[in-house]
C-alpha cells in the first residue's frame, strides 16, 4: 500500500509540472473580471493582495448585466493556509479563455464562505467592509452564472489576501 501511495505522489507531482503555467484564468473587463481594492483587474489568477491596518477593502466584479454571481472565500484558520493556486482544477474553455476553479475547496482548515449576488444593469457589483481584520488570511475567486456571452458559468481571477 505504501508504495502505491509513492507512486501515486509522483504521477500527481509530476501531472502538476507538466500543466503549462498559462492554465489559469484571466480576467476581463465586462465578462469576468474580479478586483480587490482595485488591484489587477484583467489580471491572471492567484495574484497576492495586501490590506493595510485598518483599511477597508472592496471587492468588484465586471460581468455582463444582470448576471448572477456566487463569490467563494476561503479563510484559513491559524496553522493552516488555503492558497489560490492556478489551474488545481481545469475546466472546459469557453469564450472567456482559459477556465479553471483555482481554490483548494476540501482543504482541512479552511473555512468557506458564500456571497451570492447580482451584477447590476451596467455588469457591475461592489461592496466595502470597513476594514479586514488584521492577521486574516484567505483566498477568494467567484463564478458567473448566465446570462453571458459564454453559458452557463464564467469563472473569474482567483486572489490570496492577507490583511496586515
Amino acid at each position: 500500500m505504501r508504495r502505491v501511495l509513492t507512486l501515486s505522489s509522483v504521477l500527481f507531482a509530476a501531472a502538476l509540472l507538466a500543466a503549462p503555467s498559462s492554465a489559469q484564468v484571466t480576467g476581463t473587463p465586462g465578462l469576468n473580471d474580479y478586483t480587490i481594492n482595485s488591484t489587477a483587474s484583467g489580471s491572471t489568477s492567484c495574484n497576492l493582495v495586501v490590506v493595510p491596518f485598518s483599511s477597508p477593502i472592496t471587492f468588484a466584479i465586471s460581468g455582463a448585466p444582470n448576471t448572477n454571481f456566487i463569490a467563494i472565500l476561503l479563510f484559513s484558520v491559524p496553522g493552516a493556509i488555503c492558497p489560490c493556486t492556478a489551474g488545481f482544477n481545469p475546466l472546459a474553455a469557453n469564450c472567456a479563455g482559459i477556465q479553471s476553479w483555482d481554490l483548494p475547496l476540501g482543504t482541512v482548515g479552511c473555512n468557506m464562505v458564500l456571497v451570492f449576488g447580482t451584477t447590476d444593469g451596467a455588469g457591475n457589483f461592489s461592496v466595502t467592509a470597513a476594514s479586514c481584520p488584521s492577521g486574516t488570511r484567505f483566498s477568494t475567486q467567484t463564478v458567473l452564472l448566465g446570462p453571458t456571452a459564454c453559458p452557463p458559468k464564467v469563472w473569474t481571477q482567483a486572489y490570496d489576501v492577507t490583511c496586515l
